[in-house]
């Protein structure tokens, strides 16, 4: 590493010296310590706090000695548990500043070996590359060496340079043209210009067409779907011709592709909201058998997850969630125990563990991931381990089916959005009307329905509380709210995280990517293929939101749904792309046997009118617990089981186990005890209205809803 700094100045034993390289480093200490502090609340973290520990690297120091290195590597330390707690986004944009940090401590000089290869390892822990010091100084020096290179080409160029100015400089004989611009104008003109023309066409009054109201159709149909009337094929009319580009003109052409943006966005989402766009279960996961003891799953968290015995289910107190974790490594989740899903999960879990023991790159990452989920109910721990187990076994999609990967995230959230709104309308959230388990509720009744992802749906089928606590939807309420989820679903958003996504195409990008695989489906897909890169410099891709609609219709619709005069760049947005003739008209097939299935049920009701008859109800003693917020009726079967057993021999007390706690009835106090926490809930006895088979509901008939 070269003679330390002070040896460089003359300046090893001099008080002054001394004086000022202990105002350097409580310098040090002051601009770490806001740091260090900022562990609890990583939120705070921002660049100027790695860049004034750098700019005090910068002050003289004079010599190295093990005070001095430790006190930097302490200091340094404390940066690092900062930036690893803070989350991926936040570690993405201050990355550069907090390497910046480190690699000025190295420049120093006064760090000792042992301290500056510490040091060095956080750097590469930050770069995420495994190259030992000297290779990685090696690499510096290529660097170096290529920079020179590239400067003295650089510099041959400059007499190049001068002569195109002088160049530049001769005005042109009088023969030529005064504007080549009137004559040939640039491409952002002739887009500008066509833009302006477009906007004086739509202003001027044109005659309102009719376009047919899917109300009436939805009210009809025997199940809920969303599918909207699909974009017309080139046989939905004997008068329909198609361009050179595949763009269906004519009427009934004209009817497909005067849609307002509006229009454009309901139709798809209608079609992205339905079966047609559902990813599938992906394959069993191999088996992982266990080979790490508890303590040693409890040191990998540890060692990746800072914080991480601070951290409790649902922040009760003494609750923590490392002791899950660890028991998960053996067991698995307890709510699983025979189910399918039981073995897959584990050996899911596992393989994140073991990447973490390894140290394999973002471990780290993926670790923390599942460590926050388990602050949470087990239904949330599944559905993270599957997806971090799933990354990590690396199932390639193709384009297509990335689209559906994004795509079936944002169900995801309207989801949530829709299981909370409808724990609120329950008096919740609380322990009983808990949303992630409302969330299963939905995925069970509407999942196939709404296209949502084949493994959510999966696992929800295996939530034994989702069943216990909530009933299922009703024909008409899975109408309902499949509508509702439609409007919860962000289409905007979704379509700018694509462009954004897929504008983030680099050398870096992996084969698997979906920045990647865009670039291999456009030069399929599209006919002008360079559209796709920015217009200055056609060297880095540039996806705004008006391609990735169209973008969008093409994968999901097989066809943009643009008007015929609608354009990007200067080119018919019609002729970018090869349509899916035959994905079109697949579309317009089920669209044909809906509206067919639709005037089938609506007569069989208009038939069966005034034909089911009341019945009277029949009474039932139930159980109810006090949340506070309401009483809840304890519907499992098991539980009602015991207590009627009790109750049969005379006894007054019923022990059980639900969501991993022990629990104890009081028959004769009416208090329900949580053995653990030692809570106590009020229950009473309530007579319930049950209907007999065949009754529908009506004034007779009292039913309690939890």
């Amino acid at each position: 590493m070269g003679p330390p700094g002070g040896q460089k100045r003359g300046r090893k034993d001099s008080p002054t010296s001394a004086e000022e390289d202990g105002e350097a480093l409580e310098n040090l200490r002051l601009a770490t310590s806001e740091v260090s502090e900022l562990c609890d609340a990583p939120t705070l973290l921002r660049a100027e706090h790695f860049q004034r520990p750098r700019a005090v690297f910068a002050l003289p120091i004079s010599q190295r000695s093990p005070s001095h290195s430790d006190s930097v590597v302490s200091s340094l330390r404390a940066a690092r548990r900062a930036f690893q707690a803070s989350t991926e986004v936040a570690r993405a944009a201050l990355l550069g500043d907090y390497v910046s940090m480190l690699g000025a401590a190295l420049r120093q000089g006064f760090l000792l070996p042992r301290g500056a290869t510490e040091v060095l390892s956080w750097l590469r822990e930050a770069l995420d590359c495994g190259d030992d010091a000297a290779t990685l100084f090696r690499r510096l020096a290529a660097a170096e060496d290529e920079r020179s290179r590239l400067l003295g080409l650089l510099a041959q160029f400059g007499d190049v340079q001068s002569a195109a100015a002088v160049l530049s400089s001769i005005s042109p004989p009088s023969s030529r043209p005064r504007s080549l611009e009137a004559e040939r104008p640039s491409r952002s003109r002739r887009r500008k210009e066509q833009e302006k023309a477009a906007k004086k066409a739509q202003k001027k009054p044109t005659k309102a067409k009719e376009v047919p109201s899917s109300s009436s159709s939805e009210k009809a149909l025997p199940e809920p779907s969303l599918e909207l009337a699909p974009p017309l094929t080139p046989s939905a009319s004997s008068t329909d011709k198609a361009d050179d580009s595949g763009a269906i003109v004519g009427e009934a052409g004209a009817a497909a592709s005067n849609l307002s943006r509006a229009e454009r966005l309901d139709r798809l989402t209608r079609r992205l909201m339905s079966p047609a766009v559902q990813l599938p279960v992906p394959g069993e996961a191999q088996e992982e058998p266990a080979r790490l003891t508890q303590d040693e799953v409890g040191a990998v968290f540890e060692r990746h997850v800072p914080g991480v015995k601070q951290l409790t289910y649902r922040g009760q107190d003494g609750v923590h969630s490392l002791k899950f974790m660890q028991s998960c490594y053996v067991e698995g989740l307890r709510a699983f125990n025979g189910a399918d899903l039981h073995n897959h999960l584990l050996w899911l879990f596992r393989l994140i563990v073991h990447q973490g023991h390894d140290d394999k790159p973002g471990a780290s990452r993926h670790l923390r991931e599942v460590a926050e989920a388990f602050t949470d109910c087990q239904a949330v721990q599944a559905r993270t381990i599957e997806k971090v187990g799933l990354q990590l076994r690396g199932l390639a999609l193709d384009f297509k089916g990335q689209m559906v990967r994004l795509v079936g995230e944002y169900k995801d959230m309207a989801v949530k959005m829709l299981a909370y709104e409808e724990c609120t309308k329950l008096g919740g959230p609380d322990e009983y009307n808990d949303p992630p388990h409302y969330e299963n509720r939905v995925i069970v009744d509407l999942g196939d329905i709404c296209g949502l992802n084949k493994a959510n749906i999966r696992q929800a089928e295996a939530d034994s509380h989702a069943h216990s606590r909530f009933r299922p939807y009703k024909p008409e309420r899975k109408r309902t709210a499949a509508l509702r989820l439609a409007e919860l679903f962000d289409l905007e958003a979704l379509l700018k995280a694509f462009a954004a996504e897929a504008s983030t195409f680099g050398s870096q990008s992996c084969q698997e990517s979906l920045p990647r695989l865009f670039l291999e489906w456009a030069n399929e897909r599209m006919t002008q293929k360079h559209i796709v890169f920015d217009e200055d410099t056609c060297t880095r891709v540039e996806v705004d939101g008006d391609l990735a609609l169209a973008i969008s219709e093409v994968v999901f619709l097989g066809r943009p749904n643009g008007s015929d005069s609608e354009s990007y760049r200067g080119e018919r947005l019609l002729s970018l792309f090869l349509h899916d003739e035959e994905l079109v008209a697949e579309i317009a097939r089920q669209a044909a046997g809906q509206e067919e299935a639709a005037k089938e049920e609506a007569a069989k009701e208009e038939a069966g009118k005034g034909k089911d008859k009341p019945v009277a109800a029949e009474a039932k003693m139930v159980l109810e617990v006090d949340l506070g917020s309401h009483w809840a009726k304890i519907d499992a079967a098991d539980i009602m089981r015991k207590v009627s057993e009790v109750e049969a021999k005379g006894e007054s007390e019923v022990c059980f186990r639900d969501r991993g706690f022990n629990y104890k009835i009081d028959l004769q106090q009416m208090v329900q005890i949580n053995l653990e926490t030692g809570k106590r809930r009020e229950i009473r006895r309530r007579e319930e209205a049950r209907i007999k088979e065949g009754c529908c509901c009506c004034s007779c008939c009292s039913l309690l809803l939890f």
